[in-house]
């Protein structure tokens, strides 16, 4: 399911988690900081869970739209793409695929 996670958000998280961490250890904080950054960082691990659980979940619907004979809009960082079957695309584990082209299956919406 993580292959779906959001990569900077994650790296994000971790990155606050230890700078709680370090400061936690500098001020020798009381129970009551302490369970403050507990649930901070819990927060921050559910967070990505839930992120990389509703990308996977995208996903999928997609999937299943495309496999319908649907069509789809699709984006990466340059462009936006039609995605159907009657245009040539393939389905590929998470990846609507053309040619040389590979667009991850969460990154598109469904066009009515």
């Amino acid at each position: 399911m993580f292959e779906y996670g959001d990569f900077e958000f994650m790296k994000a998280t971790v990155l606050f988690t230890i700078t709680l961490i370090i400061f936690e250890f500098a001020r020798k904080g009381t129970q009551t900081k302490r369970r403050t950054i507990f649930i901070y960082i819990s927060i921050g691990i559910l967070s990505n869970y839930f992120v990389a659980a509703h990308n996977q979940s995208t996903a999928q619907t997609n999937s299943v739209v495309f496999k319908k004979g649907g069509v789809l809009q699709c984006s990466n960082d340059l462009s936006k793409y039609r995605v159907s079957i009657k245009d040539g695309w393939e389905f590929e584990k998470r990846y609507f695929i053309k040619e040389n082209l590979m667009i991850r299956a969460d990154k598109c919406e469904a066009q009515k």
